[in-house]
């Protein structure tokens, strides 16, 4: 989004170079060759996306990179229902298997309660 907004040209960055960056980028900066992409010997996350969601209103029929677009541009972190990290699931119906909500918010109303005190 920096290239796009800093040159003031929305077509600067696609959302496929956008995914690239995120993926083979991603594992590029960390050194990694194991990860990064879809292909035999390297470890694969799988990410579920609701498109129950104004980002998909023009439907999934649609040019592959208008829907990817609507993907890396529209629709937001909030549309991920489960994800899937090295074949374990650690997101289901949106709610994170690994971590106790709950507890979390608990923890952070006690450490907000400690900020506000001093």
């Amino acid at each position: 989004m920096l290239a796009r907004l800093s040159t003031q040209d929305a077509t600067r960055v696609t959302a496929a170079d956008a995914l690239l960056l995120a993926t083979r980028g991603g594992a590029e900066a960390l050194g990694r060759d194991d990860i990064g992409a879809l292909e035999p010997g390297r470890w694969a996350d799988v990410v579920h996306v609701d498109v129950d969601d104004p980002a998909f209103a023009t439907g999934l029929d649609v040019p592959d990179l208008q829907l990817l677009g609507n993907l890396v541009w529209a629709a937001g972190s909030r549309r991920v229902s489960d994800v899937w990290v090295a074949g374990e699931q650690v997101v289901a119906g949106g709610e994170s298997s690994r971590v106790d909500r709950s507890e979390a918010q608990a923890n952070v109303a006690v450490a907000a309660a400690r900020l506000r005190s001093t």
